[in-house]
């Protein structure tokens, strides 16, 4: 029994010292890549958890004017108000009581899906019930939406086309995106970022001052300190053979993921030596 023991650990041994010498082997045929460096210094850690929630508030706030056209220029339920000599401060869409539908089933016609005409209303005073446009202005539905731009500007009836040039606006400003995108690869994610963040802040002061608008915020106080902050990506480093930088960044990722240099920097200086022979 002792002799088969014997025999076993000595195999074991020698299968360690071929995965080993594997192991060795491929790692000389086949060079290390900077994504291996990356993993080595912790490629899901607190450093990347940490910048992902900062950047993730910056991309909030883009999203909030993505966003805003399906809310703020949204189709409401709506209907001429009513003269004031008929009833004083006619603004909500729905009846108040019993006295307020009559009159309203009296001005205001429905079509045939059995809601009130949006565009059209009776005259006051008129025996041949003559259909006018919305004088008075209109009353509209808030119980989906709330308070919106449709209301706002009253983009509705002859004027609800302007809506599709509020969209078709929007859409085109989304075609800056190329030109960014293009930047981020020439200048770096960190610069690009830093100025597309504060000239995004600058434009909402100016439209602040100079427009009245309705205001919908989130809050992303700590974005503009975060810049500060924000690191470069190893990748544009490599791209534009910044080591120095390069390793700088990648000391602060292993640091903050609790990885020791020896678990990465003798793969970095590999990786180094292989770029000085291509």
């Amino acid at each position: 029994m002792t002799c088969v023991n014997s025999n076993a650990d000595t195999s074991s041994i020698n299968i360690d010292q071929v995965n080993v010498m594997r192991i060795q082997s491929s790692s000389t045929t086949k060079p290390i890549s900077l994504d291996g460096i990356i993993r080595l210094c912790g490629d899901l850690g607190p450093f990347q958890f940490i910048h992902l929630f900062f950047m993730n508030l910056i991309s909030m706030t883009a999203g909030i004017v993505a966003f805003y056209y399906v809310f703020g220029a949204a189709d409401l339920n709506h209907r001429c108000q009513l003269s004031p000599s008929v009833w004083s401060n006619d603004v909500h869409y729905k009846p108040i009581n019993q006295t307020h539908e009559a009159l309203i089933n009296e001005y205001i016609p429905k079509g045939t899906d059995g809601k009130w005409n949006k565009c059209m209303r009776y005259t006051t005073n008129d025996q041949h019930r003559t259909l006018i446009n919305c004088p008075n202005g209109w009353a509209y539905d808030r119980s989906v939406f709330g308070y919106s731009f449709t209301e706002e500007a009253n983009l509705v009836c002859h004027s609800e086309p302007k809506k599709s040039w509020l969209n078709t606006l929007m859409q085109t400003g989304g075609f800056s995106l190329l030109i960014i995108g293009s930047l981020g690869d020439k200048f770096g994610r960190k610069r690009t970022t830093i100025i597309t963040t504060i000239l995004l802040f600058v434009l909402c002061v100016i439209t602040q001052i100079f427009m009245q608008w309705i205001p919908m915020t989130a809050n992303a106080n700590s974005v503009l300190p975060y810049l500060y902050f924000m690191t470069e990506t190893p990748l544009y480093l490599y791209a534009k053979q910044q080591y120095t930088e390069l390793e700088a960044l990648l000391r602060r990722i292993a640091t903050r993921n609790k990885r020791t240099e020896e678990q990465w920097y003798p793969s970095y200086q590999e990786f180094l030596r292989n770029q000085s022979i291509t």
